[in-house]
């Protein structure tokens, strides 16, 4: 018995490469000889996991085959107790990736990404998709494939030694197949290619989701959650895989899709799909479930969920992004100095290409601009704070911080008196009535609230008592007779055409009650046979809600060094304006 030992000591580490690589071969053997399989698996404690899970073969046994099989057995098992650091090297095929950012609220989160088939195809770019997508929502991504059998199996296995307690994201991307209800299979690279043809051999040709269940749950994760992104089942092509009767899905809220099979690249706009809904902070799983299925009914794809299906679990939960620890979030809102509010947006705008897609960050990056604007107030009293306050005044008409601006510009005012400024109230035979400085404009002779009936419009000129026709404001009552948005009359209409130079253009945020506007602020403008002429512009168009039957259009033209001046007085000369109660003019517009 001693000697017996000692040459099983002796052997099995020599075996053990090359008897795994004559597995499935010797597995049949075995069957001959009566050797019970499963007492293999069972001694080397994987659940079926480097050899896949094998038939429940009953004890026939011959003794000369029993005895050469059972040796065999105990050196294997042996073999790998000694060499078990060789069997994660043996994983070429995994890799972990950290998440862009982690919570500060929630805990850890990690997914695993399953693609063991060929590489550069539709699956591995949905796998990298997946990848880019949960590492934005803070999962740590372990990716596994395109791999070999042996490869893969080693790879999950090592998923049971996930930290317990975790959220847990299970994908598996690419085609896989399901015999019947009791479990689907992923084909690695190394399967034989009649292993679809031959259902019965799937369960040794390829990899178990049963078996990576079994695996994840040893790790006790929080919450479970799975998606099996294109599943065909092979006795019923067309129904869709069920998940309710696989080893190891109790518990475990999954998603199995059967995708088209007229559409080649339907991975890759399936996940496409799904990583946009990912993104949607709040959307539980059930729900998601939901609006996935809405989303892809049209393309020809078919869902089925596991009974038990999550309706706490969410990939991105309510006001996820904010809690991320990111440059753009870490200094916070406020009141900033320059240079920190200028660092501030640099952050934000690298996170948001970071985040691509992610409206916080977006959203962020504007309140950042809102920042420095506000920021480069902060100066002296004189005409660098004049400059800058126009500019964040008329900017942000809806300021976030209107209380701290108003307070530097009451404390410039106390410190330099502003001599008192004439406002003169003008009423145009079209209803609208509005003031204009009277110290700094004139009304033009020629320009009086003309009647130019041959173009359905009422026009008031005004020009500068200092630079005189090098400055130019106007206010116009026009029919809106091609029944045009005020963004399209704006953007494609002559002022459009002649302004070389678009630098702003959004919808208005101080229209007169009951009326909507844009606003478009350019540089430059060229006319028919002239040359460019160097100045500034801004024009502002507004209609009623209810209606488009006429447009009120106030703007102006003036040199780039006096801009800040008169830019400021077309702003006031629009936040005054007062309505007609009727409009002069009647176009029938449908809103």
């Amino acid at each position: 018995m001693t000697s017996k030992a000692l040459l099983v000591v002796s052997i099995g580490p020599v075996h053990f490469l090359a008897a795994t690589m004559r597995y499935r071969r010797n597995a049949r053997q075995a069957h001959c000889a009566g050797v019970d399989e499963a007492v293999v698996a069972g001694a080397l404690d994987i659940d079926g996991g480097v050899f896949g899970r094998t038939a429940n073969l009953q004890g026939r046994r011959t003794p000369r085959h029993g005895a050469r099989l059972t040796l065999w057995a105990v050196s294997l098992m042996l073999a790998a107790s000694i060499f078990a650091p060789a069997v994660r090297a043996l994983a070429p095929d995994r890799a972990v990736y950290e998440p862009i950012a982690r919570s500060t609220v929630y805990g850890r989160r990690f997914a695993i990404v399953v693609a063991p088939g060929p590489a550069k195809t539709s699956s591995s770019e949905a796998a990298d998709r997946y990848k880019s997508k949960l590492r934005q929502l803070g999962f740590t991504v372990t990716t596994i494939g395109p791999s070999r059998r042996f490869d893969a199996d080693a790879a999950i296995r090592d998923l049971a030694k996930l930290p317990s307690g975790s959220e847990v994201a299970l994908f598996a991307v690419g085609q896989t197949y399901a015999r019947d209800e009791s479990d689907i299979y992923f084909l690695p690279e190394d399967a034989s290619p009649n292993a679809v043809a031959d259902p019965a051999s799937l369960p040794t040709e390829a990899l178990s989701l049963g078996l990576v269940l079994r695996t994840i749950k040893k790790s006790r994760p929080s919450q479970f959650v799975g998606i099996v992104t294109n599943c065909r089942r092979l006795d019923d092509p067309r129904d869709p895989c069920s998940m309710a009767r696989i080893p190891g899905a109790e518990g475990v809220s999954l998603i199995s899709v059967r995708g088209p099979e007229m559409v080649a690249d339907h991975e890759t706009s399936f996940a496409r799909t799904l990583s946009g809904l990912m993104g949607e902070q709040g959307l539980v799983f059930s729900t998601l479930f939901d609006r996935l299925g809405a989303s892809v009914e049209r393309g020809g794809f078919s869902l089925r969920r596991s009974p038990d299906i999550s309706s706490s679990f969410a990939f991105a939960p309510t006001r996820y992004f904010s809690t991320l620890d990111t440059p753009c979030n870490n200094p916070g809102e406020g009141v900033l100095s320059v240079s920190d509010a200028r660092a501030r947006l640099s952050a934000c705008q690298t996170d948001e290409q970071k985040f691509e897609g992610v409206q916080h960050f977006a959203l962020a990056e504007l309140r950042a601009r809102e920042q420095v604007a506000f920021a480069e107030t902060d100066v002296p009293c004189g005409p660098a704070f004049q400059a800058a306050a126009d500019r964040y005044r008329s900017t942000y008409p809806w300021r976030t911080f209107g209380v701290q601006f108003e307070q530097r510009v009451a404390a410039c005012d106390r410190q330099t008196p502003l001599p008192a400024v004439s406002r003169t109230r003008f009423v145009s035979q079209t209803g609208w009535s509005y003031d204009y400085d009277s110290t700094l404009l004139y009304v033009s002779p020629d320009g009086n609230d003309v009647d130019e009936a041959s173009k359905t419009q009422v026009s008031t000129t005004f020009h500068s008592r200092d630079l005189g026709t090098a400055v130019v404001i106007y206010i116009q009552v026009l029919a809106n007779s091609q029944c045009l948005t005020p963004e399209a009359y704006l953007r494609f209409g002559k002022v459009g055409k002649r302004t070389v130079s678009v630098t702003y253009s959004e919808a208005s945020t101080t229209p007169p009650p009951g009326y909507y506007g844009w606003v478009l602020k350019g540089r430059g403008m060229k006319l028919p046979n002239q040359p460019v002429r160097d100045v500034m512009s801004i024009d502002i168009v507004t209609t009623r809600v209810a209606s488009r039957d006429q447009f009120l259009h106030v703007g102006g033209r003036f040199p780039p060094a006096q801009a800040s001046i008169y830019e400021a007085e077309v702003l006031k000369i629009w936040r005054s304006m007062t309505p007609p109660y009727n409009d002069r003019y009647r176009v029938p517009c449908s809103n």
